[in-house]
């Protein structure tokens, strides 16, 4: 018979051993996104925008809304009001996607038409169309490379020739996650939406392990009976520290700081 130190002492193993495995195992939390972040204040979204993409430029919101016909890009987005003082708007055959901006120009995605737009910020005047090889989803920069999502669990960074020099697969506990979309770059991190559920998960972009999944179930009373109208739309702004999220075809726009 095993003596009480002998039993307590194969326990401690059998311990370490569990905590070995799920540190290895790469699990990933959940929290509830009250955890992570204190929200500030909410503000009017246009409710025709299917958002895109999100994010800020020269202290400036700018979107990329989506929809055959509907497409467009909007500049200087007032927080107040929802209103904007420019607007691009595509031709009806274009399906626009992501968006941001690098080196002082912004680069918009086309779903399925295998093109890419780019802009000067400040007229939003179209300067190029560029040839581009797969879907268009998401897409965001990390200061020097673009960085694109196509719906799969790819991650693809891009020169600014739209060139890929790198692609890393997106995996939470070792599985690959799926519809990888709107994307936004915060800390060294990649925040991503996953399309159709209340998820944005927090990627590290060397290995496309999801370090934290923040879950905004409850942020927003979303009465749409249409699944395409989730949560997407993230943008940094690094002039005040502060998280912004939004919804396609949302009527509020919320402003969050990091815990």
């Amino acid at each position: 018979m095993l003596s009480r130190n002998k039993y307590m002492l194969i326990f401690v193993l059998l311990l370490s051993v569990s905590v070995l495995l799920s540190a290895c195992s790469g699990v990933s939390d959940t929290v509830t996104y009250t955890e992570a972040l204190t929200l500030v204040n909410s503000y009017p979204h246009r409710t025709d925008s299917f958002t895109q993409g999100l994010f800020f430029h020269g202290g400036k919101m700018y979107e990329s809304v989506g929809r055959y016909g509907e497409s467009g890009l909007m500049k200087n987005i007032d927080l107040k009001t929802g209103s904007c003082e420019w607007c691009y708007s595509f031709d009806e055959n274009i399906f626009a996607e992501g968006s941001t901006a690098l080196n002082g120009r912004i680069y918009v995605l086309s779903w399925k038409e295998n093109k890419a737009f780019v802009f000067a910020p400040e007229t939003l005047a179209l300067e190029n169309t560029v040839e581009y090889p797969r879907q268009g989803w998401g897409l965001t920069t990390d200061g020097e490379n673009l960085i694109a999502s196509d719906g799969t669990a790819e991650l693809y960074f891009m020169n600014e020739s739209l060139e890929t020099v790198k692609t890393v697969t997106v995996t939470r506990s070792g599985k690959k996650i799926a519809n990888i979309n709107e994307l936004e770059y915060i800390g060294g991190y990649i925040w991503a939406n996953v399309w159709q559920s209340n998820e944005i998960i927090i990627i590290n972009p060397e290995n496309g392990k999801v370090e934290k999944t923040l879950d905004f179930t409850g942020v927003y009373d979303n009465k749409s009976n249409d699944a395409n109208d989730c949560l997407n739309g993230i943008a940094y702004n690094e002039e005040n520290g502060r998280v912004y999220i939004t919804g396609k075809r949302w009527n509020k726009l919320f402003e969050f700081e990091i815990k």
